[in-house]
C-alpha cells in the first residue's frame, strides 16, 4: 500500500468539495483497510461499554471505533502521513440543531494547513452515514454538503496515544490481522 500523493475522491458523496480540494492518494485504501479490519474485529477488540447480550444482532463496526482510528493512526504514521489526531467525540445532525446522532465515538483527523479531513473506517455506525462504513471527508464539507458535524471532545496526538489504556485492545487486533495473513 502507498500513502503517498494526492488526488481521490471521498467516499462519502459525489458532491465535489467547496474548495476543490483533492484527496491524498492513501485515502484509495480506506475500502480495503477497512474490510481487513472488519475481518479482524472480534470480543477481544470491542470496547467493554458496548458488549451486547448474546443473541442481539448489532453491526460489526458497533463498539470498534475507537481500535481502528487507533490503528490506523498507527498505519498512517508508519507511512509518513503528519498531523494525525486522535478523537473522540459525538455526531450531530446540521439539519436539526442539537439532533445527536452517534454519541461516545471516535476517528481520526489530519490536519493540512487550515483543513482538517476527517477519516472514520466506522461511519456506518451513523444513522446519517449508515450504509457508508468509510467516510473520509474535509470537516467543513461534511459540514456544509454533508450536513453532518464531527464534534471532537478529545484529541489526542500518536505519541499521546501511546499512554492510552487501548493498547490491549490494539494488540489483539494487530494479532488477529497478522494471523490472517
Amino acid at each position: 500500500m502507498s500513502f503517498t500523493g494526492s488526488l481521490s475522491r471521498p467516499v462519502t458523496s459525489t458532491t465535489p468539495s467547496l474548495h476543490s480540494r483533492s484527496y491524498p492518494r492513501w485515502t484509495d485504501d480506506l475500502q480495503g483497510l477497512r474490510k481487513r479490519l472488519q475481518d479482524a474485529w472480534s470480543d477481544a477488540t470491542i470496547h467493554e461499554s458496548f458488549r451486547s447480550p448474546a443473541g442481539v444482532q448489532v453491526m460489526p463496526s458497533h463498539g470498534q471505533c475507537a481500535v481502528t482510528s487507533a490503528w490506523l493512526i498507527e498505519t498512517l504514521a508508519a507511512a509518513h502521513v503528519r498531523n494525525l489526531t486522535y478523537c473522540t467525540g459525538d455526531l450531530y445532525s446540521m439539519d436539526a440543531p442539537g439532533q445527536l446522532d452517534l454519541e461516545h465515538h471516535a476517528w481520526v483527523e489530519v490536519t493540512y494547513a487550515d483543513d482538517r479531513l476527517v477519516v472514520d473506517l466506522t461511519s456506518d455506525q451513523s444513522t446519517l452515514l449508515r450504509p457508508q462504513p468509510v467516510t473520509y471527508a474535509w470537516h467543513d464539507d461534511l459540514q456544509t454538503l454533508h450536513r453532518i458535524d464531527y464534534r471532537t471532545h478529545h484529541r489526542l496526538t500518536p505519541l499521546q496515544l501511546q499512554y492510552d489504556p487501548i493498547h490491549t485492545r490494539l494488540a489483539a487486533l494487530k494479532q488477529a490481522l497478522q494471523s490472517e495473513r
